[in-house]
């Protein structure tokens, strides 16, 4: 049960940690068009990046892995690590890891800035 208990939280703590750099993407894709809303950006964000959010699925099921593997075969962790510094990592690596896919895949600002003459769904906000 504990086991279960630790890959629920690592879960919600490596989404948040994806959604806190997902926000900071759609926050400068909208400073660099401010004319869009939210909704309009964080869609475009969802159509052109999603290749993304997949590869940072796969890298959250890793580090579960990782944390199944280390309670299975009983690996000895530093006391601090083992009770507190895990969780700290898996929101750490939330935020980085997808940092590094964005980095290497993302598209949506690229995609605007080539698309925005012919952005008919994004109506400016005025």
């Amino acid at each position: 049960m504990n086991l279960i208990i630790d890959l629920v939280f690592a879960s919600l703590l490596f989404i948040i940690g994806m959604l806190l750099y997902i926000m900071f993407v759609v926050r400068d894709i909208r400073k660099k068009f401010p004319d869009f809303g939210f909704r309009q950006v964080f869609g475009i964000f969802l159509k052109q990046d999603w290749d993304t959010l997949i590869v940072s699925g796969l890298v959250m099921i890793l580090s579960l892995l990782g944390i199944v593997i280390i309670q299975h075969y009983k690996i000895k962790l530093p006391i601090w690590f083992d009770s507190w510094g895990k969780y700290v990592f898996i929101l750490v690596s939330g935020f980085a890891g997808h940092w590094l896919i964005y980095s290497f895949l993302g598209t949506s600002a690229k995609w605007i800035q080539r698309n925005i003459d012919k952005i008919e769904d994004l109506k400016p906000n005025k």
